[in-house]
């Protein structure tokens, strides 16, 4: 993972957006369970957890989650989310601090697996794709998210200017991403690009339509997102994949 100082209120930001009902951040989880199916039958491994929230959610559903993340503040923010959050911990979700790239767990240990936003954080992730494809038994399900987007116009531009995040150093485009994918072991089954986004460098202007819901956004997601021109205007990649 990142050497980014990732602090406990960074991560009490993101709880709170998703107590207030950030728009992006339901967006996120209702594509989630959209594409993993979820059943109470399901084990399920949600890797590099953060804050919590995404496990809570896979939990709600009745499967058996176990929640995976190698960075201890984020153990102790998920556990004060779990414990003052929500209200309660649901019995089946248990959270462990492990390396993604060196998971304890026997081969073909999980039905579904949630791979979402991490995979920007990672300066290799070929290992840790490897090391997902062992655990994942052969027709089992994983959600793959991330953002931003380099194909996108904007943040290809400020990538070049030195302008991205300085967490997510290691950002995709769709087709590096499903090569990655393809490359471990997996079939990429669906390919869903979201978020319409789009700035001027060195200005103040900069249009988001992740965490709005007027007619320009709406009109961006349902036009500007989808193919041939998707992967110029999105900022989100969203895929969905089984293992061989």
């Amino acid at each position: 993972m990142s050497d980014h100082p990732y602090s406990l209120a960074y991560f009490a930001q993101l709880q709170a957006n998703y107590r207030a009902g950030k728009p992006g951040v339901w967006k996120r989880i209702a594509l989630l369970r959209e594409f993993l199916e979820l059943s109470p039958t399901d084990t399920i491994l949600e890797t590099g957890f953060g804050q919590g929230t995404v496990a809570y959610e896979l939990a709600t559903t009745g499967a058996q989650v176990t929640a995976v993340d190698c960075d201890p503040v984020a153990i102790q923010a998920a556990q004060v989310f779990l414990t003052g959050g929500p209200g309660w911990w649901p019995s089946n979700l248990r959270l462990i601090q492990a390396d993604l790239a060196a998971l304890p767990f026997a081969a073909q240990s999980f039905t579904k697996i949630c791979f979402s936003e991490v995979v920007e954080h990672l300066a290799d992730p070929r290992p840790v794709l490897t090391e997902l494809h062992r655990i994942l038994r052969p027709g089992g399900r994983m959600a793959v998210t991330t953002w931003p987007n380099v194909s996108n116009l904007s943040w290809a531009l400020k990538y070049r200017l030195g302008q991205g995040p300085v967490e997510d150093f290691a950002p995709q485009t769709p087709r590096r991403l499903r090569g990655l994918l393809e490359a471990a072991g997996f079939r990429v089954r669906r390919e869903r690009l979201t978020n319409f986004y789009a700035a001027l460098p060195n200005t103040r202007w900069e249009f988001d339509g992740c965490g709005q819901s007027n007619l320009v956004a709406r009109l961006g997601e349902r036009f500007l997102t989808r193919r041939p021109w998707g992967a110029f205007f999105a900022a989100s990649i969203n895929l969905l994949c089984d293992r061989r």
